[in-house]
């Protein structure tokens, strides 16, 4: 089971990189063809993409988290669907989080908060890379039924 988990959640994490850097490459390669045309987005646009980055790869994945530790403690265990349906949340959340990170830096908002969105996008990515180690002390931690703490 620790292996189908880890393949399942390894390719999320593969899909959600190569769509992050193919706009990543657009969006600089957008930039280096109208250098000239660039303009500073408002601070609205900039305040929109910190606080968007800051909510959806930090504030949203701790949400998601406790709320699922919440529900182990209340009913002793979740399934496998469930563990893997958390893990997909978190994820998409990340997505998200780097989507408005990829936006700003699009939009060349104010450099100081455009480095701190950044940052809360590697962040968020950073925390849904998954390894094997970290999936089995999940599925412990989740007390997942299918597992049963079994290695």
């Amino acid at each position: 089971m620790l292996n189908d988990v880890y393949k399942t959640l390894r390719n999320r994490f593969i899909a959600i990189c190569v769509v992050l850097l193919v706009l990543l490459l657009a969006t600089f390669l957008y930039h280096r063809s109208n250098m000239d045309h660039l303009t500073r987005a408002g601070y609205a646009l900039t305040m929109v993409c910190f606080f968007g980055s800051a909510i959806f790869s930090a504030c949203i994945p701790i949400i998601i988290r406790l709320l699922t530790f919440k529900k182990v403690k209340d009913d002793g265990n979740i399934s496998k669907k469930s563990y893997l349906n958390f893990k997909r949340l978190v994820s998409i959340s990340a997505f998200v989080g780097a989507l408005f990170a990829i936006y700003g830096y699009y939009a060349m908002i104010y450099g100081a908060l455009l480095t701190v969105t950044i940052l809360f996008a590697m962040y968020g990515i950073y925390s849904i890379i998954p390894s094997k180690k970290a999936v089995n002390m999940e599925l412990v931690e989740f007390n997942v039924e299918d597992y049963n703490n079994k290695k």
